[in-house]
């Protein structure tokens, strides 16, 4: 069966002439059936040269997705990071809507020694005398009202630099990736609280310098002491205020005098307490100690024998970030967090960025429908051009050695005469890899609209390329706030100074700020793998050939359709109104 139908295809291969006329004669049709095969083979040999040239051709293709869903758009930006733009229908979204933030503080501000019973627990009434002052446990209980304090702006600083955060706005223009608006976040979150710790860390500075210059006097003694002196009268003497001495630094001359805090052991012995340091005043003292003997059992029982079984002690394990041996100043300077855990809530984001649509791009080779729908397009006009030359050709091989030009010139003319479809443009992307600073000015002038350059991490830090300096006014370097001045001043009635009236500078003495930009500097650190932009060019020789062959065979196998069709209702029309006439006549 199989062999039977090998037979009758070969004999039909071998009988078939598709240049058959009515007055063909042996030797005509041996030419027919030449033709024929000359016809086919060449058919078939362009047909395959066009597929390949049409596979190779680089063609950007322009998509546009329309309202895309959440699962779309991730996929699209996996797919294509490049070139892919979503452009967000709000631009600002508050962080408050997506992000949501909660901190872990160090364990001390949640463990029983802040709270007021253990506070007045540990209280002890006191003699502030100077023989008792070097006794830590006279003292403990201020140094925990210190601590609960320091927590309690701690947690009141970090709620309001939230709810700035919150109330602040992520501008994206377009929608973008969920790591990109974590990192986004993350980054605005840091700079809230840095812009936080930076305040406390200010204003406690503020303070302690406003106390230590007008030299109050604390309520525990620890920087001054209140003694009496004989005087010369019999039986008599006079109070006095005599600043405290630790290890020859006097509380009077100097802002601060740190130093090992003491206590009675069993043995009625001095011995130094790990961790806790003295100082003129308690808030110094504090800031300057750690809570080592707190995670200690034994030092713990140094310092609360009679406590040791009632409190639960701080656990070494509970700290993600905080050390041990972290100073107080140390932990308030970071707002006493221990941990961030921010929450990003990416469905949120993109609902209200909602882009209406989304465009991307991608250079593509090797296009099956692209291949297989120019083979179709250009079979028409291979087809009729074959049919056309081939006989003809093989007629002057066969006959004449002169070649006849007019099917030649005929093509010639009609190539010259091609429309202007023919250099019409196309769009194409260009990648460029590594640019340099002075590339890609370059190409940013050029390409301005179109040019995209990711950098090669998410965030540069401002500091890195900005510099922000002021100028303070000419009072603050003048002799005006110098030493000899002010004890000159101190010569006058307080009374007859003139009334002070607020300038421009009152406030903070700035007189200028100067900010310098380096966008060199940014460069460096943003470093892009890569730019990319859209050119414009015109297209080249082969696929104006090809456009112009596609054309040509679909009008060619449309009108040969449509013509004989066209003809049929022609002469239909003509007979039915020659009938017309005829009978009218009669």
């Amino acid at each position: 069966m199989a062999s039977k139908a090998f037979i009758t295809l070969k004999l039909y291969a071998t009988e078939l002439n598709l240049f058959k006329t009515a007055s063909s004669d042996e030797q005509s049709f041996h030419r027919e059936r030449l033709t024929t095969r000359i016809y086919i083979f060449s058919l078939m040999s362009l047909l395959i040269i066009v597929g390949i040239v049409a596979g190779s051709v680089v063609r950007t293709v322009n998509e546009i997705e329309y309202i895309p869903s959440q699962s779309k758009f991730v996929y699209l930006v996996k797919r294509y990071p490049s070139t892919l733009k979503c452009p967000c229908s709000k631009t600002g979204i508050a962080y408050e809507t997506f992000v949501n933030t909660h901190a872990n503080f160090h364990q001390v501000c949640s463990s029983d020694f802040v709270t007021q019973a253990w506070i007045d627990l540990v209280f002890t009434k006191m003699n502030t005398n100077l023989s008792t002052a070097y006794d830590i446990k006279n003292y403990l209980s201020f140094f925990w009202q210190v601590i609960q304090d320091f927590c309690h702006i701690s947690n009141t600083t970090w709620i309001s630099a939230r709810a700035s955060f919150g109330a602040s706005y992520i501008v994206s223009p377009m929608a973008v990736a969920e790591d990109v608006i974590r990192k986004q976040s993350e980054e605005a979150l840091i700079n809230h609280i840095s812009l936080a710790q930076t305040t406390v860390t200010r204003n406690l500075l503020t303070i302690r310098s406003t106390i230590s210059g007008n030299k109050f006097i604390s309520a525990l003694a620890t920087n001054f002491h209140l003694t009496y002196l004989p005087s010369n009268s019999e039986n008599e003497s006079f109070p006095k205020m005599l600043p405290r001495e630790y290890n020859n630094c006097s509380c009077l001359t100097n802002i601060s005098c740190p130093h090992p805090l003491l206590i009675n052991n069993t043995d009625h012995h001095l011995v130094v307490v790990p961790g806790l340091i003295a100082d003129c005043l308690i808030v110094d003292a504090t800031l300057s100690s750690t809570f080592e003997c707190y995670y200690d059992p034994t030092c713990f029982a140094l310092l609360h024998s009679e406590f040791i079984t009632q409190m639960k002690l701080l656990s070494i394990n509970s700290n993600k970030h905080f050390r041990i041996n972290m100073t107080v100043e140390m932990l308030l300077n970071e707002l006493m967090i221990d941990e961030v855990i921010s929450k990003i809530t990416f469905d949120s984001f993109y609902q209200q960025c909602s882009p209406a649509h989304c465009s991307y791009s991608y250079n593509q080779r090797f296009s099956p429908l692209y291949i297989v729908t120019t083979m179709i397009g250009v079979f028409g006009i291979l087809s009729f051009v074959l049919r056309l030359i081939i006989p003809r050709i093989l007629s002057v091989i066969l006959r004449w050695p002169q070649r006849n030009l007019t099917s030649a010139d005929m093509l010639r003319n009609e190539i010259h005469s091609r429309p202007r479809f023919l250099v019409s443009e196309d769009d194409q992307i260009v990648t460029i890899d590594r640019p340099s600073l002075i590339t890609y000015e370059k190409l940013y002038d050029q390409h301005s609209s179109t040019i995209q350059c990711p950098c090669s991490q998410l965030a540069v830090p401002y500091g890195t390329f900005s510099n922000v300096t002021f100028i303070l006014h000419e009072v603050c370097l003048s002799d005006f706030v110098s030493s000899k001045w002010l004890n000159y001043l101190k010569l006058f009635d307080p009374n007859n100074v003139p009334t002070w009236t607020e300038t421009d500078f009152s406030r903070d003495f700035q007189k200028e700020i100067v900010n310098e930009t380096h966008f060199d500097l940014f460069y460096d650190q943003c470093a892009p793998a890569t730019c990319s932009y859209r050119i414009t060019k015109r297209r080249n020789i082969i696929v104006a050939i090809l456009l112009l062959m596609s054309i040509c065979g679909g009008l060619n196998r449309g009108l040969q359709i449509l013509l004989p069709l066209i003809c049929k209702i022609v002469f239909f029309c003509i007979d039915k109104w020659k009938t017309r006439k005829v009978v009218r006549g009669k």
